[in-house]
């Protein structure tokens, strides 16, 4: 379709239509002709997505027709995309200005509306592993944080929010359920959306419950434990299950370490292991030489390398800090007290803590303030203004960080994005000919074993890197506990005895219970006390605070 109003003949519709040089073109083009055109091409574009949104569909199935690939890759290619999520991401300031200039009320609104529709269809397509340009999946964290802030601004009590009616309320769940199967995405989903999301799934609109409960259970939580309207409670069962992905990935660079260390030996038996038909050649079987009981994670390899490309696809290496440079757990600093209420034992106070976040989430201003920057050029500098940085992560004051009180590298999406990445960096590098051989652990590595065992002396016991242990297996598996104030253990327990069950198969495990920057009162004692009881697979119990 060609653009009457275009520059030129080979000029895209979608990129003409709905880029910023457009809408700056309202001053010398009849503002009747650019409003019809904006809303028919934002309205074209939700008709033509709309079907790939399907709840029915999957998103990683081949069933999403060519056309719908092509149309994502022509948006994306042509700037239209970056031109979907500023209209989406418009602050209501910015809207009165450009409804001032056109002086239609209601324009503003409903492009933003068709914005979100037509970003939300897009999500299963950035998604999709069907050979999209390369590049295009890097979109998907800029589009999950205008979904997110949409959806934030509904629940949150604002005069000044963006209206939608329920049907896109469901249109843009669907969205975020297809971003949610996404590993990297699931941390920040629930970093930064979990309260809010639970309060949609006890909308009093049936449509919109089902589609946040769909988007609950593509995080990987049961109906059960929705059912207990504790945001908090789900928030710890998460970050229990990806904390085990993440001591895994410690124990890769663990063996890589051992592997460097103890080459010199190794090339003396390397004749001997080929020779040995029955055992095949390779790092794992090198170590099991000379470490009968090494720990192999086998049961997480698959997943780990699952992790490990789905960061590499969605952030870029030069985008996040190098390993030298990634926040360690003792420069954090000690957390204030706020889950005093969530540890009293109650399900009910832990609703009415939910209640008072989201009235002193009110009381923010809930958008960045980029009217001053209407008519600039929309580029990738332009969005990292708008959501806080370059990777699409929303720049938000800490106490708005949901997962603030829980323990390094999982105290914030971006806190773990920025560990996976330097992991990333530092197994690519290990593979490499002329890496630089150090004989020591990282300094990321260190603040997580540092947060697992606090004891310099258990540490070098679970982990002897300093000498030659070859009964050691290297195995371990921390429960670090979220700092707060905890008046009981119960809940906490059931979470850790549900996780205790998976490692009773597990050799020669060493597992700890780590509290850090907390307090205690109440029943406590008795619960952890009868929590132990029931985990006597747990072999180490550790409190610690920060100097600070």
């Amino acid at each position: 379709v060609e653009n009457s109003l275009a520059s030129s003949d080979t000029s895209d519709l979608i990129n003409d239509s709905l880029s910023n040089d457009f809408l700056i073109s309202i001053t010398t083009v009849s503002a009747e002709d650019t409003i019809n055109e904006v809303r028919h091409v934002l309205r074209g574009l939700v008709n033509i997505l709309h079907s790939s949104s399907s709840p029915e569909d999957d998103c990683n199935s081949t069933a999403i027709p060519d056309t719908l690939l092509r149309a994502c890759s022509q948006l994306i290619t042509s700037g239209g995309v970056k031109s979907l999520l500023w209209i989406a991401s418009m602050s209501q300031d910015a809207c009165s200005k450009l409804e001032m200039i056109i002086q239609e009320p209601s324009f503003c609104h409903d492009i933003q509306i068709d914005s979100c529709q037509a970003l939300a269809s897009l999500c299963p397509l950035l998604l999709s592993p069907n050979g999209l340009t390369p590049g295009t999946t890097k979109w998907a964290p800029y589009v999950l944080s205008v979904l997110v802030n949409v959806l934030k601004s509904q629940t949150i009590s604002n005069d000044n929010s963006l209206v939608i009616i329920p049907d896109i309320y469901v249109d843009v769940l669907l969205g975020l359920g297809f971003l949610a199967t996404c590993e990297p995405l699931k941390t920040r989903i629930i970093d930064e959306f979990m309260p809010h999301l639970l309060e949609l799934h006890r909308h009093g609109n049936r449509n919109v419950s089902d589609a946040a409960t769909q988007v609950c259970l593509a995080l990987g939580f049961n109906e059960v434990e929705l059912g207990a309207n504790d945001a908090y409670l789900l928030g710890d069962k998460f970050i229990l299950s990806r904390s085990r992905l993440v001591q895994a990935m410690v124990r890769d660079e663990i063996r890589h370490l051992l592997r460097e260390i103890w080459m010199p030996s190794l090339k003396v038996t390397e004749v001997q292991l080929r020779e040995n038909e029955e055992q095949s050649y390779g790092i794992g079987n090198e170590l099991s030489s000379m470490f009968r009981f090494l720990c192999q994670d086998q049961d997480t390899a698959e997943l780990r390398e699952t992790v490990r490309q789905q960061f590499m696809n969605l952030y870029d290496y030069n985008s996040v800090p190098s390993s030298q440079c990634v926040q360690s757990s003792t420069s954090l600093g000690r957390k204030p007290m706020k889950r005093t209420m969530h540890r009293s034992g109650s399900y009910v106070e832990a609703g009415e803590f939910d209640r008072f976040n989201q009235r002193r989430n009110a009381a923010r201003a809930t958008s960045t303030d980029i009217s001053t920057h209407l008519m600039e050029d929309i580029n990738l500098h332009a969005l990292s203004e708008l959501f806080g940085n370059e990777n699409g992560i929303s720049a938000k004051p800490c106490d708005e960080n949901f997962l603030q009180c829980h323990q390094f590298p999982l105290n914030g999406s971006t806190v773990e994005r920025d560990w996976v990445m330097a992991h990333c960096q530092a197994l690519r590098e290990c593979h490499s000919t002329c890496a630089h051989f150090s004989p020591c652990m990282p300094a990321r590595v260190n603040d997580v074993l540092r947060v697992c065992f606090p004891s310099v002396l258990i540490r070098d016991e679970v982990i002897p890197l300093c000498g030659f242990r070859p009964n050691s297996s290297f195995n371990f598996r921390a429960l670090a506990m979220p700092s707060g104030r905890y008046c009981s253990f119960r809940r906490e327990g059931q979470l850790i005895s549900q996780e205790c069950e998976t490692l009773q198969h597990s050799d020669r495990v060493h597992c700890v219970l780590c509290f850090r920057n907390s307090s205690f009162a109440g029943e406590f004692t008795e619960s952890l006390l009868q929590a132990l009881y029931l985990c006597p697979i747990i072999q180490g119990l550790s409190f610690s605070n920060d100097a600070t």
